[in-house]
C-alpha cells in the first residue's frame, strides 16, 4: 500500500474509533484487506475486500435475498445497497419490503439451522479423521470429524474442565493435553483409524521434539503407538465446534486448599538458687498434648531459662515435622526477641537469639505471642478441680501406686515380703523424687512426670 494511502487509512481508522463506530478485536482467522479507492471528491473510500471471491459472494447474497425487488426499487452495487422510490411517500413502504425481505431471509434460515443441527455419522472403513482441538482458561475440548462429500461431519466430541495445576497450563500444554484426553477417552478411534490432528500450533514439531521433557515427554510416549498426522489448520470449518464445547465446557468450583492449622507450643522457664528447669507443651491441631521437660544443671538467668524451654519445644517440633508452629510463652522479653520487637543487645541473649534463628528454617511459619500469668485465682479456689495432689500428701495415699515408690524414695522404705521388697528397689532405679514430686527417668527422654489413676482417667476424657 502506498504512502498516501497508508495515511488515509489510518486517518479513517482513527475517525472511526473516535465516534465508537468500530473497534478493535484479535480475529482467529484472517479475513480480508482493506481496499482504497479514490471518490470523485478526491476523497477515499475503505472496502473491506481482499478476497478473491468477495464481489461474487455478496452479489449471490443480494440476489438470494432481494431478488424480487433488484430492478424494481432497489439496486445493488459492489459493497452498497440503494432503495429508490418513484414517489417520496413511497419511500417509506420501500424500505419497509426491504427490510421484512431481509429479516425473513435471516429468520428462515435460522429456523432451518435450528432444525437441523449436525449429527454424528458412522465411519466408513478405512476412512481417515480430522480432529480439532481447543483450550480456553478452564476447559480443553477435542471434535472428532470425518471429511465426506457433503462437508464434514462429526464423529464424536469429548471435553474436560480443567482443575488444580492444569489450569496454570501454558496454551500449547493445554492443547497437547486436550490430545491426550481425546486418545484416552476415544482410545479406540485413534487405534483403528488414522488421525490427522489440525492446529495452527506445532504440535507435531513439539511432541515430536528431541528436546521434549517433563510431561510433554510423557504424553508423547503415550502418542506414539497411534497414525498421527499434524498438519497445519487452513480453515475453521468445524473448529467451531470444538472452541463452543470448550467455551460452554462448565468449569468446576475449585475446592480450596486445606489450610494446615499450627501446632501450638506452650513454654515456660524458670530459675532460683534452689535450680533450674525448662518445659515445653506441644498441642497439635487436634487437641492433643505432648509434654517435655528438662532441668537445668548449670548456673543461667531467668530469660535464659525461658531460652531453654523454647528451644526444647523448637528441638521436638522438629522432630515430630511440624511445620506451622505458634509459641505462647509468659517471657515477654523472649516474645519480644522472637518477634523482632526487641533488639537482643545482651551478649548472652543474642546468642539464644541466633539459635532460635537457626531453627526457625525448619518450620514453613512460625509466631511467638505473650501471655500473661495470674498470679491470684479467679475464682474462689475451693471450686477449682484441682488435678495435682498437694505435694504433702503424696506418699500418704495407700491406693496410689506411686506411693510406695515415693516412700523409698524418702526414707527408704520397703515392704516385709522379700519378693515385693525386690521388685521395688529394681523399679524404683527408674524413677526421681524432684521437689516432691514422683518422675521416671530415662537414658535418652526427659523427666516424665508420675500421674495418679484419677488424674490419668481425666486428662483421657
Amino acid at each position: 500500500m502506498s504512502t498516501d494511502r497508508q495515511e488515509a487509512a489510518k486517518a479513517e481508522v482513527q475517525k472511526l474509533l473516535k465516534a465508537r463506530v468500530i473497534q478493535e478485536i484479535d480475529h482467529p482467522e484472517w479475513l480480508a484487506n482493506p481496499v482504497l479507492v479514490r471518490k470523485s471528491n478526491s476523497k477515499w473510500r475503505m472496502m473491506p475486500f481482499g478476497l478473491r471471491n468477495a464481489g461474487a459472494t455478496f452479489a449471490r447474497l443480494v440476489y438470494k435475498v432481494l431478488y424480487k425487488q433488484l430492478g424494481q426499487n432497489v439496486e445493488a452495487y459492489v459493497d452498497d445497497i440503494v432503495v429508490k422510490s418513484r414517489k417520496a411517500f413511497d419511500h417509506a413502504s420501500d424500505l419497509q419490503e426491504t427490510f421484512d425481505n431481509l429479516c425473513a431471509v435471516a429468520f428462515d434460515e435460522l429456523k432451518q439451522y435450528l432444525q437441523s443441527p449436525p449429527a454424528l455419522i458412522n465411519l466408513a472403513p478405512g476412512s481417515e479423521l480430522l480432529l480439532h482441538l481447543a483450550a480456553s482458561s478452564v476447559a480443553v475440548s477435542a471434535a472428532l470429524v470425518q471429511e465426506t462429500e457433503s462437508g464434514q461431519k462429526p464423529v464424536y466430541f469429548v471435553s474436560e474442565a480443567l482443575q488444580g495445576a492444569k489450569i496454570r497450563y501454558i496454551e500449547m500444554e493445554k492443547l497437547a493435553y486436550a490430545l491426550v484426553m481425546a486418545s484416552r477417552k476415544l482410545k479406540h478411534y485413534f487405534q483403528a483409524y488414522k488421525v490427522t490432528v489440525l492446529s495452527q500450533y506445532p504440535l507435531g514439531e513439539v511432541l515430536r521434539g528431541k528436546e521434549v521433557t517433563g510431561r510433554l515427554s510423557k504424553w508423547a510416549a503415550e502418542l506414539s503407538p497411534f497414525d498421527l498426522h499434524y498438519v497445519a489448520r487452513t480453515a475453521i470449518k468445524s473448529q467451531v465446534l470444538a472452541d463452543f464445547v470448550a467455551e460452554w465446557t462448565p468449569a468446576f468450583a475449585l475446592e480450596p486448599e486445606p489450610v494446615e492449622q499450627p501446632w501450638v507450643m506452650y513454654s515456660d522457664g524458670s530459675w532460683s538458687h534452689k535450680g533450674a528447669g525448662a518445659a515445653a507443651v506441644l498441642t497439635s491441631p487436634g487437641g492433643v498434648p505432648i509434654r517435655y521437660a528438662a532441668r537445668l544443671q548449670f548456673d543461667k538467668t531467668n530469660n535464659a531459662a525461658e531460652y531453654e524451654a523454647i528451644l526444647l519445644g523448637l528441638k521436638k517440633a522438629k522432630a515430630l515435622g511440624v511445620q506451622r508452629l505458634l509459641i505462647r510463652t509468659d517471657s515477654k522479653l523472649v516474645a519480644s526477641h522472637v518477634e523482632k520487637s526487641f533488639e537482643a543487645k545482651e551478649e548472652g541473649m543474642k546468642r539464644y537469639l541466633e539459635a532460635v534463628r537457626s531453627l526457625e528454617k525448619c518450620f514453613a511459619d512460625i509466631t511467638a505471642s505473650f501471655f500473661e500469668v495470674l498470679y491470684t485465682p479467679s475464682v474462689p479456689i475451693e471450686s477449682l478441680d484441682i488435678m495435682a495432689i498437694d505435694q504433702a500428701e503424696l506418699g500418704e495415699d495407700p491406693e496410689d501406686w506411686r506411693t510406695p515408690f515415693v516412700k523409698y524414695l524418702k526414707n527408704d522404705w520397703l515392704p516385709e515380703d522379700e519378693a515385693e521388697a525386690k521388685r521395688l528397689q529394681l523399679r524404683a532405679a527408674e524413677y526421681k523424687l524432684v521437689s516432691g514430686q514422683l518422675y521416671r527417668s530415662g537414658v535418652l527422654q526427659p523427666l516424665l512426670r508420675c500421674i495418679s489413676f484419677a488424674e490419668g482417667e481425666e486428662m483421657a476424657k
